[in-house]
């Protein structure tokens, strides 16, 4: 049975979001998925704000890549995406040989601020040294 061609310049169009559209497809009758596949072709059902899953399905990008160029969208280049990646590797790398409470030792002496101690006029030491402490 062939479908009808609507005449009007400006056919009503109903807005779709991709969330709706994917709930909504799982129980679809084949008649029902058929009248929105031919609403989709022509135009009076409009899919805004796909889901990643179906914008890949669509594209045939990864996800992940899909995700990296949020992030590069969002201030962020690949290659600081791929450094961070990286470090995060790193740490939790340290975490498992050396454990949490040794690293954040390491990182508590590494960031504790100096303190200075003037001696005399001319002469200025770091407070933290334990032969000026005793």
């Amino acid at each position: 049975m062939p479908h009808s061609v609507s005449t009007t310049l400006n056919p009503p169009v109903k807005p779709v979001t991709g969330k709706h559209l994917a709930c909504q497809v799982r129980t679809l009758w084949p008649q029902a998925a058929a009248e929105l596949a031919l609403g989709l072709m022509d135009g009076s059902i409009l899919v805004q704000h796909f889901t990643l899953k179906q914008a890949c399905a669509l594209t045939g990008a990864s996800p992940r890549k899909v995700n990296e160029a949020r992030h590069a969208n969002a201030g962020v280049s690949l290659p600081e995406l791929e450094q961070s990646r990286a470090i995060d590797r790193l740490i939790e790398a340290l975490v498992k040989a050396g454990g949490v409470d040794r690293l954040m030792a390491r990182l508590d002496e590494m960031t504790t601020p100096k303190i200075a101690a003037v001696l005399d006029d001319d002469e200025i030491v770091d407070a933290a040294d334990p032969e000026i402490a005793a």
